[in-house]
């Protein structure tokens, strides 16, 4: 079953401070199933980012069922961030 993604509130600032430390982004909000919301690059490598609204309290910022399925499932990294200063501290740390 799938169910089309929505964008966070806050999406587009956290691509503003990766954009600003050098990474491409790419939206991917709109996929559904689970899927993060978006893919950022740097140096040859490339990570998926779910974004949480770090403006809620922590019960409105849990994984959706199809989210915690994909993160259980893919084989590969997926980054929680709920703020512009985590995306920050993500950047320092990968750039």
């Amino acid at each position: 079953m799938k169910k089309h993604g929505r964008k966070d509130v806050n999406q587009k600032q956290l691509e503003t401070v990766f954009k600003a430390y050098g990474f491409t982004t790419y939206d991917t909000s709109s996929l559904g199933d689970g899927f993060p919301d978006f893919i950022a690059g740097k140096d040859s490598n490339n990570y998926l980012i779910e974004v949480k609204d770090g403006s809620k309290p922590p019960s409105k910022q849990r994984l959706t069922p199809m989210e915690e399925r994909f993160h259980r499932t893919w084989r590969g990294n997926v980054h929680v961030l709920n703020s512009e200063e985590q995306a920050e501290r993500f950047c320092k740390e990968f750039s």
